[in-house]
């Protein structure tokens, strides 16, 4: 009788020990780092013309800000943008007016549509590859 609860308690002990693994490990989880910080080249696609412009992006918690860089659309700051649920929207003032811009990031780049003036369409952007000489050889940010 004593061997039999002696194994019981030992059965048990054990799937409670499995049990808290299995927990830890799936609430341990944690998604890639910061994906968005960083130097990004993006296409707008329009009917008649491709705009290319360069975004430089920096993630604070769920807010986005940073520079944007466009022969066409000119140079400016980012603000009152977002990286929430892995969905990134970017609001910009450019020369000619306001362009919101909103994206998912999928196989490492940024895929998404862009609106502005009733006008909209697609665009996408690649992570620029980081040159560590350039940036002093630091990998901290």
């Amino acid at each position: 009788m004593q061997l039999r609860a002696f194994v019981i308690s030992v059965v048990i002990a054990l799937l409670a020990v499995q049990s808290s693994a299995s927990s830890t490990v799936s609430w341990q989880a944690k998604p890639k780092g910061d994906v968005i910080s960083g130097e990004w080249a993006a296409v707008i696609t329009r009917p008649n013309r491709n705009v290319p412009i360069t975004f430089k992006l920096k993630l604070e918690g769920d807010k986005v800000t940073g520079e944007y860089e466009s022969s066409h659309l000119g140079n400016g700051t980012i603000s009152n943008s977002s990286w929430v649920n892995n969905k990134l929207k970017i609001t910009i003032q450019s020369s000619h007016g306001a362009l919101v811009l909103t994206a998912t990031l999928q196989n490492d780049n940024l895929v998404g549509e862009w609106e502005a003036n009733q006008m909209q369409g697609k665009w996408e952007a690649k992570k620029e590859a980081r040159d560590d000489k350039r940036d002093g050889g630091d990998e901290r940010e």
